[in-house]
């Protein structure tokens, strides 16, 4: 009988990515934007925790991450909050029907999901502040966003994936007989 592999190593991998893309998004990708359009991979992390990690263990990490990107974020503490806890459970849904393995369908679910998280984010604004009007051309900022952020899921999927396998290496195994090797 072979041993289920131990969820920790993607769980540890899937944190320290997600703090690193956090950190890197209000720094080194802040600078790269266009016209509002920002590189935001975070949510590439929130979708990978959905397919592949245990609801409760995903949860944790995507609601500690989501906190984060509030904090640094310096707006409504919630928003991001709500729209990467809404990206993880619509992701753990759909692990049982989909497989996100190759890079169409992981720049699909992606984009979809970023779409609708900016949806919540743009709600919530409009919920939480009365007078916030967004400019007219927002809905194609928006959208250009959920294409961006599509289109280089597979690359954060990628690294994501190396590291899973890295701190794999390094975290101890147990054999068939249930001892650590």
């Amino acid at each position: 009988m072979i041993p289920k592999p131990s969820p920790w190593p993607r769980l540890l991998a899937t944190a320290l990515l997600g703090f690193i893309l956090l950190v890197l998004s209000t720094t080194v990708f802040a600078w790269w934007e266009i016209g509002g359009v920002r590189l935001h991979p975070i949510i590439v992390v929130a979708v990978s925790a959905g397919f592949y990690l245990p609801l409760a263990a995903g949860a944790v990490v995507v609601f500690l991450l989501g906190i984060l990107a509030d904090l640094l974020s310096g707006g409504f503490v919630g928003l991001q909050l709500s729209a990467l806890m809404g990206a993880f459970l619509v992701s753990a849904a759909l692990a049982n029907w989909l497989d996100i393995s190759t890079w169409p369908f992981q720049m699909i679910a992606v984009g979809l999901l970023s779409l609708a998280g900016q949806l919540m984010v743009v709600g919530g604004l409009v919920l939480a502040e009365r007078r916030f009007l967004a400019p007219a051309d927002y809905w194609l900022t928006v959208l250009a966003q959920a294409v961006l952020c599509a289109v280089t899921a597979p690359v954060f999927f990628f690294l994501l994936e190396k590291l899973v396998a890295a701190v794999s290496r390094v975290w101890p195994r147990r054999d068939a007989l249930g001892g650590v090797r």
